[in-house]
Formats: structure tokens, sequence, C-alpha cells
């Protein structure tokens, strides 16, 4: 497993609130904020009063990168203020605010770490226990919520031996694929704090021997073909890396692709058709989709 070189403990972060007009374009900042690399974000309320808070860490050149993004809000016509600084240690305390188990599907229930000791599994639970830490990824949000779900009904059926997870975030979607019985997964994130957690979520869970984490930009080719690929992005980056998310499939693969808003759906699917991938299956919720696509036959 690759280690990060990212230092989590003590470090201070600005809790940032970010407001707009209803007609803002959510996806697009959504991509940018990913392209930026903050540490994570939260969704405290949906259009039209929409609301986010995001977490940016003060360490380097901070300053100067908060004024570059400040910059960015600005053209996208989102309004950005600082709530609070928190150090790292009281992040959990933040987090307890919000995120609480939320169950997908039959059997798979993702369980915050504060909450283990009293939370009571029905029978044939899998609970996967996880920090999130300041990564994006517990399942409350609809386009996370769908993959896992969708990896409820696919792995079972498939019993792949390998699983890809581009864009891990928190591990959420590796951590699930390895307790529905798949043997090896490799994981990837372009942010190093990103990857940082999802370390950390697969000790807490024991799975550190059946989930590699890469720090790596875009898909990892390097690791060979997957009958299963995962990437939970959002649509500009999908269409983007459509060519190697179709080159990491085998012949019969799935690739499961959400963080799509249903206003850009079109787009992708257009993207990945012409990399031979066509939808399987397709999902909508709160406005997001989720695809299941498979190389033409």
């Amino acid at each position: 497993m690759m280690q990060s070189s990212v230092n989590l403990r003590g470090l201070t972060w600005q809790e940032v609130e970010l407001t707009g007009p209803a007609t803002c374009d959510l996806e697009e900042l959504e991509a940018y904020l990913s392209a930026f690399k903050v540490g994570g974000w939260v969704v405290e309320a949906e259009p039209p009063h929409w609301r986010w808070v995001l977490y940016m860490p003060c360490v380097g050149e901070w300053r100067a990168r908060w004024e570059e993004l400040l910059a960015g809000l600005a053209q996208l016509g989102v309004a950005a203020r600082v709530r609070q600084n928190i150090v790292d240690e009281d992040w959990a305390e933040c987090w307890k605010r919000y995120y609480h188990p939320l169950r997908f599907g039959r059997h798979l229930v993702v369980c915050p770490s504060w909450e283990r000791a009293t939370f009571q599994a029905a029978e044939g639970d899998k609970v996967l226990v996880l920090d999130p830490g300041m990564a994006f990824g517990t399942g409350s949000h609809a386009t996370t919520a769908l993959c896992l779900e969708l990896l409820e009904k696919y792995l079972p059926q498939l019993h792949p031996p390998r699983l890809l997870d581009v864009g891990t975030g928190s591990g959420i979607l590796a951590l699930a694929a390895a307790l529905l019985g798949v043997p090896q997964i490799v994981a990837s994130d372009s942010d190093p704090v990103a990857v940082k957690v999802a370390q950390e979520n697969c000790e807490l869970n024991k799975l550190e021997d059946r989930i590699e984490i890469l720090e790596f930009i875009g898909v990892p080719l390097d690791q060979g073909t997957f009958p299963v690929v995962c990437a939970n992005l959002v649509a500009s980056l999908l269409c983007r890396l459509s060519a190697p998310l179709a080159q990491a499939l085998t012949p019969q693969g799935v690739l499961i692709a959400s963080g799509i808003v249903l206003e850009r759906e079109e787009e992708v699917v257009e993207a990945m058709a012409q990399e031979g991938l066509v939808v399987k299956e397709r999902c909508l919720r709160e406005g997001w989709v989720a695809l299941v696509l498979g190389k033409k036959d």
C-alpha cells in the first residue's frame, strides 16, 4: 500500500460557506473544487437556496491558494465566507452534526467510526465503518449512494476477482466492494489527503491486505484490466477519462459511472459510446445519474 506524505495531525482547516443563485451550475462548481483539491465539502442545503460548506487546509502556500480559490469562485458566481478555523483533532466532532449510520440496498450499512460501538446490525448486514476525514464520500450524497446500491446488485452476480475504484475519496466504494467479497481491489485518487484518509479507513476495517491505495492522477492503466471499474467523479472528468476507463475494462467488464448531473448525462453517454461503451442500466436520484456501462458485443 502506497503511503502518503501528508501529516494530518494538528492541521488547521478553514470552514468556508459557499452560496449563490439557484441558476448556479453546481456540477461546474463541484468539478472546480475537485480540480482545486480542497479538503472536502458538505451539501448543507439543496437548490434553490443551496449552501455548501468546504474545508481548505491551511498548509504551505495556502494564503495564495485561498486568493486563487476566491477568484475562481467569483467567476462561477459563488460567494464564499469563512465560518471558522478547525484543528484536525476537532474534525470528527464537526462531522457528527451531519453523519449517522446509513443503509444501502438490503444489507450494506455505512457506519461512522464514532457510532460503531452502539450500532445494532441486523442479520446479514455488512457493516462498513467509516471515518470520512477530509475526503469526499460518506454515502449521504446521491452519487455515492447509487454506486453502493449498484455494487450490492452486481458484485454477487459477477464474482469479480479484481475491482478498480477511480477517485476513491474516503475509500467507501473500495471498502464496500471488499465487504461484498471482491478479493483484490485497487483504489486511486489524485488528492494526497484522500489517499491518507482511505488508507486509515482500510485499517479501520482491517481490509488493508485486500485494498491497494494509489496516489495517481487519472486511471492507473499500469495495474492491468478489471472486470469491474467504479468511477464516481463528475461529468467533465468522466468524459475526459472515457478512453482510459474503457481501456481498464476487461472485454465483458462493467463500468459503474456516477457523479453525473442530469443535464450532462447525454454528454457522458456520447463520450463513452465513442470508446465502445454502451449503457446497460441507468439510475436517477435527486437530479444525479449513475450509469452501468459495458463494451459492445
